[in-house]
């Protein structure tokens, strides 16, 4: 059996990665009772161990009782992600979401790999598209709006640009 601690890598004869173990903190929630019985959302994270593989992507809950074993406690398949966000904040906190299959809710897991969060990501892509998926970046390269964007001063900036802008327009416009 192999020690899920050890973040082991398999790879094929191409040098190039077929599974992987990473290990990484799980944002769960879950509901419970206050003391006057009221159902209450609390969150809690816990560590965890990602296993993928070229088809699958499995979650496992380490066994206290047995060192280097896991517990299976969630799968999903490679073709059925939707999607993978990223925290602005944290780069390493990762939201994968995969797609309704059949009579099946979507699949939400929050993460957070420490420094591993790319080649996670990357392995994903990658065994996607030897499988002939294309990948859709559907992204914006989003940023935080600097103060000096939002405040009155920044804004009459950006109008006056804006009607330096359509005052040129206009010039061209008579021309033709």
């Amino acid at each position: 059996m192999q020690n899920l601690a050890s973040a082991n890598q398999n790879v094929d004869a191409s040098q190039q990665r077929v599974v992987a173990i990473y290990p990484c903190t799980q944002e769960k929630e879950f509901i419970s009772k206050n003391q006057q019985g009221q159902k209450v959302k609390k969150r809690a994270q816990i560590d965890v161990y990602i296993v993928i593989s070229e088809q699958v992507f499995l979650v496992l809950e380490p066994e206290a009782k047995m060192k280097g074993i896991g517990k299976l406690v969630s799968w999903g398949t490679l073709p059925t992600i939707d999607n993978i966000k990223r925290n602005l904040d944290n780069p390493d906190y990762l939201t994968i979401s995969w797609r309704k299959v059949d009579y099946k809710e979507p699949w939400i897991l929050s993460i957070i790999l420490p420094n591993i969060a790319d080649e996670c990501v990357n392995l994903i892509i990658s065994h996607l598209q030897k499988q002939g998926l294309v990948i859709d970046k559907r992204y914006d390269k989003k940023k935080k709006l600097n103060e000096s964007e939002v405040t009155a001063q920044g804004v009459i900036q950006q109008q006056s640009q804006v009607e330096k802008l359509l005052k040129t327009i206009y010039q061209y416009e008579q021309v033709i």
